[in-house]
């Protein structure tokens, strides 16, 4: 068993969970900023639009779908949390703005967790850039996952890390779909840092969109005791973001036509 590389792990236990609730909160506005044209094209990137309708094969894919619109979507390198922070200015040195810059600076790749100390958090490995974190998540802490290899996103907070959005379980046949998109997407006389937002966003998508292919979020099933699980606003889980749609066929074409869905999709 690992010794927690922090002096005082309950300390940092619950500065996690003020920033876990911050966190929960802005991830609210920030998708409300997301208009479903944007929803959408970041739904096709992932490969779950089918016919114009945003089609999710398990629940967690909506929440893997949200994560991707809301950090790696972007306009000229620019994502909704630039947005949000130039509409909202977070005051300085409070608990938002530590979140916000983390979260502009979220840290996508895959990782070994090698070691676990329950209730508190991981330690991992970067296989892609090398490296290694020490990781606050009590969820993943309390799971039986040393050993495995994910792909997640990390917020690197000043004293310490945590991650964000659903981690997704990889097998070795997604390990080498990773590799050959890497290959793809990153020449060998250039490195990953050299890469935009915008270009690095786009390659995170594709490999996202290998993984779910592949059945990545199967897997995903876990909480904790007594935890309150919150949903994202009613909007969007609308028919538009149904897990499996079901259009009538006399009902209006999904795709905004003004046809009836046998006369326009539905054919």
């Amino acid at each position: 068993m690992m010794q927690w590389p922090f002096q005082d792990g309950q300390k940092t236990l619950e500065r996690y969970l003020q920033l876990r609730r911050i966190g929960n909160e802005l991830n609210s506005r920030l998708i409300k900023l997301i208009s479903k044209s944007e929803m959408k094209a970041a739904a096709d990137r992932l490969g779950i639009l089918s016919r114009g309708v945003i089609v999710f094969g398990t629940e967690n894919q909506a929440d893997v779908l949200f994560d991707h619109a809301i950090f790696d979507w972007r306009d000229d390198d620019s994502n909704v949390i630039d947005a949000y922070m130039a509409e909202n200015p977070p005051i300085s040195g409070s608990d938002e703005e530590a979140w916000l810059n983390a979260a502009k600076n979220a840290y996508f790749s895959v990782f070994k967790i090698t070691d676990a100390v329950r209730g508190l958090g991981i330690l991992l490995d970067d296989l892609i850039c090398k490296g290694r974190y020490a990781v606050t998540d009590v969820n993943l802490s309390n799971c039986d996952v040393i050993g495995e290899t994910m792909l997640m996103r990390l917020f690197i907070h000043d004293d310490f890390a945590m991650s964000s959005g659903t981690a997704l379980p990889l097998d070795v046949n997604m390990l080498k779909d990773i590799i050959s998109l890497l290959k793809k997407h990153v020449p060998e006389s250039k490195k990953l840092s050299d890469m935009g937002k915008a270009q690095r966003g786009k390659m995170n998508g594709a490999i996202i969109k290998a993984c779910l292919r592949r059945g990545a979020t199967d897997y995903v099933h876990y909480a904790d005791p007594g935890d309150v699980v919150e949903d994202y606003d009613d909007e969007f889980y609308d028919d538009e973001y149904s897990t499996a749609p079901k259009i009538g066929r006399n009902d209006p074409c999904p795709c905004g036509s003004g046809k009836k869905y046998k006369k326009c999709c539905g054919r």
